[in-house]
């Protein structure tokens, strides 16, 4: 399996399409330990279909990150990338959270995936707030 992390420095990038690095690990094994040397892949200056692209050039199955747009997850999906999102922190603490399928432990925002806003601010449809 290649894990994908795009890169801010030793953290993960908080959005996809900001990361000019993606580190990609390779775990063949159930106890995960990495079986091939760490690739560094640069995507700057690239846009969505090729940063994908290349991903699953390198074939990529899965893609840890920050953000990523739900425009593009189909495209993701269809390439064989899964995508995992709402994810923070140093990208090592990230890696283990994942080996031990304890991704909850990174996790950041106050909704979970996949969730939306029911409730809107002020009056409704009007899009003006309430002391308006």
């Amino acid at each position: 399996m290649r894990v994908a992390l795009p890169l801010f420095g030793t953290d993960l990038s908080p959005r996809f399409c900001f990361a000019a690095e993606v580190l990609i690990v390779t775990q063949d094994r159930p106890d995960g330990v990495e079986t091939r040397p760490r690739e560094t892949l640069v995507l700057e200056g690239l846009g969505w279909p090729d940063r994908l692209r290349r991903l699953a050039e390198r074939r990529v199955d899965i893609l840890l990150c920050g953000g990523f747009p739900r425009i593009f997850r189909a495209q993701a999906e269809a390439l064989g990338i899964r995508v995992e999102v709402g994810l923070g922190g140093e990208v090592e603490r990230v890696l283990d959270a994942f080996r031990r399928n304890a991704l909850h432990e990174v996790r950041i925002g106050g909704r979970p995936r996949g969730c939306r806003r029911t409730a809107r601010r002020g009056r409704a449809g009007t899009g003006r707030s309430a002391a308006s």
